[in-house]
């Protein structure tokens, strides 16, 4: 255990030296002064070979996971099991490597468009060979971040990508603080009420995490106890209603520079919170966890006829939850914090942080009573997850499914965050052959 949690924070360290590497056609003396004119707003990391971080790799995976649902083609390789799985996979690194030459082609025209006070330009040679340069490092540098967080996942500690993502929220708190500093209010008075918010918030999120809704479920006639995602309609509503409240104040300076906004109100802005998030709750549960959509997720299941009444009853609890604590959050920020908590963790990554930190408690407990596991498979599919565990429990086999609290808050919408099976390393073709029994079409 305790090499696993070297190597993982050795790759953290890294990560971390890499984003005060500054890319190399910079002309530094240029950099740290347009740093220090802008007075810390833009950190050096935006000017490091880590730039582009594993952002391409989120929006590759992306684009080939919703392919793969909607195109025929696509559809044909997902149900082909193992091997359409890593067809995918490498469909979606080529993909990504794409969209890292881009962004990188992108980057290196705004660098050469920066210049400091005096005139002095920031990138001194400008053309295509310092532009080739600078996407062939980004380009690198993104891949290699994307292999060292697949190593932490395969002989770490926890999801690597997960925790980067952790590591980078945690990394924004001083620069949050720092905003916070410079404003007229108080750091304590404004850090005081978000911190029993996020503490309050937290303790609800687990509980309803913890709090599991059993039934069982049958597939090729073997019957196993199964337990719906914590939340049914994962945290897509908390992030669909941000974007759509803060559509008023953004859209009118796009589409006509200089014209005022249409902020809302926090009395508008608070109501449409308690709105919109019960019918995007509502709406966005019959994309995920329907017994339509499972039965299109598992091969053949057979569910209770009580199931609609299950999953409806859960529904209304995680609403209610998500309604309450969303509202909170936001009647904390309007009217005691002053807006300051865009600064700060909002509650769809408190969530995302509660999700993680129990996937993570669940694996130390793992590997703490079978140090030699080993990964039987690699899933995307939730409620295969959930299924297959259940099954493995039921033949006596211990198991542990990485990354399956924070996965379920989004079912395919994140594909890169794989789950990956455990079990003992002294149980492993025992499990392997239960999974070939089974032979799910959908890996």
């Amino acid at each position: 255990m305790l090499k696993r949690v070297l190597w993982t924070a050795g790759a953290l360290a890294v990560y971390l030296a890499m984003h005060h590497v500054p890319i190399p056609v910079l002309d530094l003396e240029a950099l740290y002064s347009l740093m220090s004119v802008l007075e810390g707003s833009v950190h050096l990391s935006r000017a490091s070979i880590i730039a582009l971080g594993i952002r391409p790799f989120f929006i590759a995976f992306l684009v080939v996971e919703l392919c793969s649902l909607v195109v025929p083609v696509g559809r044909r390789i997902r149900t082909g099991g193992w091997e359409g799985r890593q067809k995918l996979n490498r469909h979606a690194i080529m993909l990504a490597v794409l969209i890292s030459l881009i962004q990188a082609l992108g980057l290196s025209f705004a660098l050469e468009g920066l210049t400091i006070v005096d005139g002095h330009p920031l990138v001194p040679h400008p053309g295509w060979t310092s532009r080739l340069l600078i996407m062939l490092t980004l380009t690198a540098t993104s891949c290699a971040a994307f292999m060292l967080f697949n190593f932490v996942s395969a002989r770490g500690f926890g999801n690597g990508f997960c925790l980067v993502m952790t590591f980078e929220l945690a990394m924004d708190v001083p620069k949050s603080l720092a905003h916070l500093r410079a404003s007229d209010y108080e750091v304590t008075d404004i850090v005081s009420p978000y911190v029993a918010a996020f503490l309050i918030s937290t303790l609800i999120v687990a509980g309803i995490h913890v709090k599991r809704e059993p039934y069982e479920i049958s597939i090729k006639g073997r019957t196993s106890v199964t337990f719906l995602p914590s939340f049914p309609q994962g945290v897509i509503p908390i992030t669909l209603c941000y974007y759509l409240l803060d559509l008023p104040a953004t859209i009118p300076p796009l589409t006509s520079p200089g014209a005022g906004s249409w902020a809302l109100t926090p009395v508008q802005y608070l109501t449409g919170v308690i709105v919109l998030v019960p019918i995007l709750s509502f709406t966005t549960v019959h994309f995920f966890s329907t017994r339509k959509r499972i039965e299109s997720n598992l091969p053949r299941p057979s569910l209770p006829p009580w199931f609609d009444t299950l999953l409806r009853n859960r529904l209304y609890l995680t609403t209610a939850g998500l309604t309450a604590m969303a509202s909170g959050y936001a009647a904390v920020e309007l009217y005691l914090l002053g807006g300051y908590l865009s600064y700060l963790p909002d509650f769809f990554e408190m969530v995302m942080i509660v999700a993680i930190g129990i996937d993570l408690v669940d694996e130390w407990r793992f590997r703490s009573n079978h140090p030699e596991a080993e990964r039987l498979i690699e899933l995307d599919n939730v409620h295969l997850a959930l299924y297959l565990r259940s099954v493995l429990r039921d033949r006596y086999v211990p198991c542990v499914v990485q990354t399956l609290h924070f996965r379920g808050l989004f079912f395919f919408l994140r594909p890169l965050y794989k789950m990956s099976v455990l079990v003992p390393a002294d149980r492993l073709d025992e499990a392997r052959e239960l999974v070939n029994e089974l032979n799910p079409r959908v890996l």
